[in-house]
């Protein structure tokens, strides 16, 4: 209840703060950017973590969070406050230890609206809010047996953010983002059995006879550069 209530006076004080502040500066550069961005994501793989923990093998580690490559190009509207921005994205998390390894590795792509409620000609805070797709494929292998399986959803994210513009082409992107997709099942092959709770490894991927989710959902944390022009 409380974290909707903080979303909702975040949200309200954002729309209030643009019928009611003329403080849209923009970059003065243009009206289109494009960026670059580094991110950590805590994405919990809980099914990955559970067969890691059931194979018994002493000196295994669990994944922990996600690290992602961003790339982006925005366009705002002329002397308005509000943007659109395409965002893909490669993601990796890994874990290794005792022969037991697994690999997850993809990409997201997410159209997402901004709005700038508030600006300086040195800091520029935003909202953002989209809708996109992510693919996944997780490589699990067990001292010598290995298996590839493919997943995708479609999920949704939002967040703040600041741009700090040092000159008028060139910003500093910090954001904090909270990014839901979830994927339920993976299909693929496996060479062999690969031990520990998996009981389905040709076809959909499953563990104790449900399909073994993973998920590319988290907070995530992205430190960038934007060049405008």
């Amino acid at each position: 209840m409380l974290g909707k209530k903080i979303l909702v006076a975040l949200v309200g004080f954002c729309f209030l703060t643009a019928a009611s502040s003329a403080m849209a500066y923009g970059s003065g550069a243009g009206d289109d950017s494009l960026g670059i961005g580094l991110s950590i994501i805590a994405s919990s793989q809980k099914d990955v973590n559970s067969w890691i923990d059931s194979t018994a093998m002493a000196g295994t580690k669990d994944i922990s969070g996600g690290y992602e490559v961003t790339a982006d190009y925005e366009h705002r509207f002329s002397s308005t406050m509000y943007s659109l921005l395409i965002r893909p994205s490669y993601f990796a998390q890994s874990a290794s230890g005792a022969g037991v390894e697994a690999n997850l590795t993809g990409f997201t792509v997410f159209p997402m609206f901004r709005l700038y409620p508030l600006e300086s000609s040195f800091i520029h805070f935003f909202m953002q809010v989209g809708l996109g797709y992510g693919n996944l494929t997780t490589e699990l292998s067990n001292n010598g047996a290995s298996g590839t399986y493919k997943g995708d959803a479609f999920g949704a994210i939002g967040g703040l953010g600041a741009l700090f513009c040092f000159t008028p082409n060139h910003c500093l992107s910090i954001e904090g983002n909270f990014r839901y997709l979830p994927i339920e099942r993976s299909t693929g092959n496996a060479s062999a059995s690969l031990g520990g709770q998996i009981t389905q490894v040709n076809g959909e991927l499953e563990l104790n006879n449900f399909d073994l989710a993973t998920t590319m959902s988290g907070i995530q944390g992205i430190i960038g550069y934007k060049l405008m022009f």
